[in-house]
C-alpha cells in the first residue's frame, strides 16, 4: 500500500503527516487531524500553566504584606500546578492502556489503521 504524504499545515506543524485513506471515507486522515489536535492543546495547556503560574507569582511578590491577596495568588498557584497534574497524570494514563492495551492510544492514525485492517 502506497501511502501519499501531504503537508497540508505550514512547516508541518508538530513533525506530522497527514495520510489521505486511499479507500475512501478519509478516517485516517481525520484521526490524523485529532492527533494533532490533543497534541495541540496539550501544549497550549502546559502553556497556559506556567503563564498563570508566572501571573500568580507577580500577584504574590505585589501583594504588599497583604494576606488577601497573598492566599489568592497560593491559590492561582496552587490550582494551576493542579491543572498540569490532571493534563500529565491523563497522558500517562493513557499511555499504560496504550502498553497494556498494545495499541497506541496517542497515535490515532495507527490505531485507525489496525482496526482498517482486521
Amino acid at each position: 500500500m502506497s501511502e501519499t504524504q501531504l503537508n497540508l499545515l505550514p512547516n508541518n506543524l508538530f513533525n506530522r503527516r497527514f495520510i489521505p485513506n486511499e479507500g475512501g471515507g478519509g478516517a485516517v486522515a481525520l484521526a490524523s487531524i485529532i492527533s494533532l489536535v490533543v497534541s495541540f492543546i496539550t501544549i497550549v495547556a502546559g502553556l497556559w500553566m506556567a503563564t498563570q503560574f508566572i501571573i500568580a507569582g507577580l500577584e504574590w511578590m505585589s501583594a504588599g504584606g497583604d494576606s488577601g491577596k497573598v492566599a489568592n495568588a497560593t491559590k492561582k498557584m496552587f490550582n494551576a500546578l493542579l491543572g498540569l497534574i490532571v493534563v500529565v497524570a491523563a497522558i500517562i494514563i493513557i499511555k499504560i492502556i496504550s502498553l497494556i492495551t498494545g495499541i497506541d492510544m496517542l497515535n490515532l492514525t495507527k490505531v485507525v489503521t489496525v482496526l482498517k485492517g482486521s
